[in-house]
């Protein structure tokens, strides 16, 4: 018969340097999440400027 596998015994624990069970971003993420919120702006105002209203005020008839 065969061993029955236990898991506690070859189980390996990667844990990140600095404080145990503090998760972290990686590197780069901040600044990608930037980027991709200056884009969404960024397009908002081009959406806006090309299919938004042409008069926002009415002239008034005489």
């Amino acid at each position: 018969m065969s061993k029955h596998w236990k898991p506690d015994a070859e189980a390996v624990q990667i844990v990140p340097a600095g404080e145990p069970g503090k998760k972290r971003w990686p590197e780069g993420a901040t600044v990608g999440l930037v980027v991709v919120a200056a884009a969404c702006i960024g397009l908002a105002a081009v959406l806006y400027h090309v299919a938004g209203p042409r008069d926002v005020f009415e002239e008034p008839s005489d």
